[in-house]
Order: C-alpha cells, then sequence, then structure tokens
C-alpha cells in the first residue's frame, strides 16, 4: 500500500484509481481509538493482481512488525473479502427474483412467428408505404399483447413496409 491509513485515514480509499465504499463499514479497535474504513471494491475492480500486492504487503508488514500497517491492510482484505461475498449474495438474488418475475410475463413469440402476424396485419390493414406504419403497428400490438418486444415489432413492421 502507498499511503499508511492511520486514526485520520478518510472514510473513502482509492485503490489504484477506482472509488470504493462498503455498506458495512469494517471497524477496528486498537488502542482503545476506534478507525472505520469504508472499501468497495467491485470483484472486477478487485482483481487478482491487486489480491497478490495486498498479500505480499502483508507479508512485508508482518515482516516488518509494522502493526498499523498490517492492521490496514488486513481490514482493505477484509473488506475486499465481504464485498465479494455481498456480490455474490446480491447476484443469486436477483437472479431468482428475475426467474419469479418472469414467470408471470407471457411467453414471447419468436421472430419468425411475429413475422407472420406482421405479414397479416400489413396484408388486413392495406399498408403499403411507411407512412401507415401506425395503422400496422396498431393492429400488431393488439394481437400480440405484450408477447413481443416493441422494438422488434417496429424493425420488422418498417422492414415489411419498405419492401413494398
Amino acid at each position: 500500500m502507498q499511503q499508511q491509513l492511520n486514526d485520520t485515514a478518510p472514510a473513502a480509499v482509492r485503490l489504484q484509481g477506482r472509488q470504493a465504499s462498503c455498506s458495512a463499514p469494517i471497524v477496528s479497535r486498537r488502542g482503545g481509538l476506534q478507525r472505520q474504513l469504508h472499501v468497495s471494491v467491485c470483484c472486477a475492480a478487485a482483481g487478482s493482481d491487486l489480491i497478490v500486492r495486498i498479500k505480499d504487503d502483508m507479508k512485508a508488514a508482518m515482516k516488518a512488525k509494522d502493526a498499523p500497517r498490517l492492521d490496514a491492510i488486513r481490514f482493505l482484505s477484509a473488506a475486499i473479502k465481504q464485498r465479494e461475498i455481498e456480490l455474490r449474495e446480491k447476484g443469486q438474488e436477483e437472479e431468482v427474483e428475475l426467474q419469479l418475475l418472469l414467470s408471470y410475463l407471457p411467453a414471447q413469440l419468436s421472430r419468425e412467428e411475429l413475422a407472420g402476424i406482421v405479414a397479416a396485419a400489413v396484408a388486413e390493414a392495406g399498408a403499403s408505404s411507411v407512412k401507415q406504419m401506425g395503422q400496422v403497428m396498431k393492429l400488431v400490438t393488439a394481437k400480440t399483447a405484450g408477447a413481443a418486444d416493441g422494438k422488434m415489432v417496429s424493425e420488422l413492421v418498417k422492414a415489411a413496409l419498405t419492401q413494398k
């Protein structure tokens, strides 16, 4: 670590130019003083080179018997591990929530199914130019009822009308 963290260290620490902040601070009591180290390092920022550097600095501080430096490096290491665990748990929770929410949505139409609906709507509306895209979109939207992505519908309708 290039700068030593002491009792007056700022609440945020910059790691190789990356801002860091953690939802739960790491608190240390050493010699009756209380220090907080807020660190948030996303998994990408806490790359293997940073982890190796922290471990090497920790070993060097142990060998030099530099207690304040060792203490600060241990805080940093603990904060990184804590943050990685939080992110992993959050990712798992979000995946479960996504699957639950998707179970309530209607099944999405494939591009081929949607192209068939668009062709039928173009024929039904008698559309022959892009100027009539709104009429076709209205018909397709009514037929798909949320089972198709609006952007894909728009692209297919536009493509169908420009070919005419």
